[in-house]
């Protein structure tokens, strides 16, 4: 199945820096548009994630399990066309793990040029809690 993964892309507290012990790992994962093998493959993704999850022997200084969770967001090329707010927190914090054919650089790219576009800034209010702003002119028609 490794021709039809096409970009796994780190994202959230983990590849800001910022994660604690209630993080999960946040991962973006494209798939090519070959739908039927998406589902064989996030079966196996789940078992791998699972495996991983009761196996994790990451701890902090006081004994606590780090990132015990995983959790994935998985789309095939077409999805992408289909624009999610998440796909925001994703170009700003994205880490790319893997990446075919430059598959989620070109990703990445376009929704940061559509951050730019639009005016949006990322605001945090504390280490892990933010919102999104976009100055708004009057009677101006705004759509995200």
């Amino acid at each position: 199945y490794k021709e039809d993964l096409l970009s796994i892309i780190l994202f959230g507290s983990v590849a800001r820096g910022k994660w604690n012990n209630e993080s999960d790992i946040d991962l973006f994962i494209i798939f090519t548009n070959k739908s039927s093998l998406r589902t064989t493959i996030n079966n196996r993704l789940t078992k791998i994630i699972s495996g991983y999850e009761r196996k994790s022997k990451l701890r902090n200084s006081k004994g606590d399990r780090l990132f015990s969770t995983i959790q994935d967001i998985s789309l095939v090329l077409k999805d992408l066309h289909t624009f999610r707010t998440i796909f925001y927190d994703i170009a700003m914090d994205g880490i790319i793990l893997f990446d075919r054919n430059q598959t989620g650089f070109q990703f990445l790219k376009k929704i940061k040029k559509r951050i730019e576009e639009k005016g949006l800034r990322r605001i945090f209010i504390k280490e892990n809690d933010y919102y999104w702003e976009r100055k708004v002119k009057f009677g101006e028609i705004i759509e995200l």
